[in-house]
């Protein structure tokens, strides 16, 4: 009797040990139940204000990165305003559900901004509808869902069957169903991957929010956000998301119409305009 207990034991143990963490067969949650309580784990604030910092890694800078001081506001669930007052580049960027305004300096550079700008659509989308048409303009596959896993973190991931990674897909931490990971696989020859992390997430009273959000291009870092405060409020003025109102400020200033001989004078204005350039 002893030794078939011992036998049943070993058994047991060695099931344990070698039989895959993430079984096949294993029940994952539909994509709508995923994204449902998603929203619901981000909290219920009307809006919040942010101080954070940019870095830019550029192999060319000092100390091969650029530092920038930015303010982000959200007002939920659609509304979003950037703006970057530093010494080498004013921008301010809005969006409002499908449309977009970017200013450089000010310039209209751009009427939907740029990939990185997108960070915000998970944190912004508070509702399960909204995130459900957001992934299906993303490329995203709602129809699939699995589970995996991400260093420690186990996830649930949607629009690929895990380990898959050659499609473009959503992970989110399944203890705390928050966003973990958006892979973006795309048709550019030099960016055929675009990723973004989020991380270290804290309570800011009732609501979450992610104090350091990563940026791989091909599996490399090339941004880094770290959040310094966050706040709270019980409202924020319309106008600083009217973006009918910034563009007619700044109307008549848009790149086409910059005269075909306004070339940079030397070296350094180049160098400052090439880096410009990766925030429209």
């Amino acid at each position: 009797m002893k030794d078939t207990l011992r036998y049943v034991a070993i058994v047991l143990l060695c099931l344990t040990l070698f039989l895959p963490t993430l079984p096949a067969g294993a029940y994952v949650l539909k994509s709508g139940h995923i994204l449902q309580l998603m929203a619901a784990s981000l909290g219920k604030s009307k809006h919040l204000s942010i101080h954070q910092r940019l870095v830019v890694f550029d192999p060319l800078a000092e100390n091969g990165k650029v530092i920038l001081p930015e303010t982000v506001h959200y007002s939920f669930p659609s509304k979003f305003r950037s703006d970057i007052n530093a010494e080498t580049i004013h921008r301010i960027h809005i969006a409002d559900r499908r449309t977009a305004l970017t200013v450089i300096d000010r310039r209209i550079t751009s009427e939907t901004g740029n990939r990185f700008d997108r960070y915000k659509d998970l944190l912004l989308l508070r509702s399960r509808s909204l995130l459900e048409q957001w992934l299906g303009d993303m490329g995203i596959d709602t129809g699939i869902s699995s589970l995996g896993r991400f260093n420690e973190t186990l996830a649930l991931i949607i629009g690929a069957q895990y380990p898959d990674e050659s499609v473009s897909q959503l992970w989110v931490d399944k203890a705390t169903f928050r966003p973990l990971r958006w892979i973006v696989k795309t048709e550019e020859p030099l960016v055929r991957e675009f990723e973004i992390r989020y991380l270290q997430w804290q309570a800011i009273g009732a609501d979450w929010y992610p104090w350091k959000v990563e940026f791989y291009e091909n599996q490399m870092l090339v941004r880094q956000i770290t959040v310094e405060q966050v706040a709270a409020e019980k409202t924020i003025a319309r106008e600083m998301f009217d973006i009918a109102a910034l563009k007619q400020q700044f109307a008549g200033t848009n790149d086409s119409q910059v005269p075909e001989d306004d070339t940079p004078v030397n070296e350094v204005q180049d160098t400052i305009d090439s880096f410009k350039k990766r925030f429209e």
